[in-house]
């Protein structure tokens, strides 16, 4: 319905993750070929103080917003 009429709305996309630095890194592959336009969405990315090579994998895509939540 959205693409019938034109309206893109902004959205952001939160995904939570812990010790999970393959499937992230393949989530945010996928979430950038997706065919809604990039200038209408932003990622999200909220690490839960995960202690394997989450956090690095994140941080190689300059396109999302990274945070990390320790307090959980």
């Amino acid at each position: 319905m959205i693409k019938e009429v034109g309206i893109f709305p902004y959205i952001s996309i939160v995904v939570p993750v812990y010790n999970d630095s393959k499937g992230i890194q393949k989530c945010i592959e996928h979430l950038h070929i997706q065919s809604y336009p990039k200038d209408k969405y932003e990622i999200i990315i909220v690490n839960n103080n995960s202690n394997d090579e989450t956090k690095q994998v994140i941080q190689t895509f300059s396109n999302v917003v990274y945070a990390e939540d320790d307090n959980i």
